[in-house]
């Protein structure tokens, strides 16, 4: 991991947080967002948090796909919305920025 940025090596060898209180192998897949669905997703399920709390990943399909992961899109809460799941930990290799996240609430940063 040498020469990769502190946030990223803080990560280990990979991420196996599904979503907030609760692990890949509680829940069986990590649960995304695509860029559009960022914003929505961090005022519903961490706008209570203070800014910077949590960290925004962004992720390179094609280097899951390499890890032979799976990413499924699979519809969400009564609206149906597709979200993409990944079947298995994420790699440290599939990470390319990390990032802090502020609350849709906190003027300060725009996550567009």
């Amino acid at each position: 991991m040498a020469g990769l940025p502190r946030q990223r090596q803080q990560l280990g060898s990979s991420y196996r947080i599904s979503t907030r209180g609760q692990s890949l192998e509680q829940v069986g897949f990590v649960h995304l967002s695509r860029a559009d669905q960022v914003e929505a997703t961090a005022a519903r399920f961490y706008g209570d948090l203070p800014a910077g709390a949590v960290q925004l990943l962004t992720l390179c399909p094609a280097r899951l796909a390499a890890a032979g992961l799976e990413v499924r899109l699979e519809p969400v809460g009564p609206s149906g919305e597709l979200f993409p799941h990944l079947y298995g930990p994420v790699p440290l290799e599939a990470v390319l920025r990390v990032e802090a996240l502020f609350s849709a609430s906190d003027s300060r940063q725009s996550l567009h």
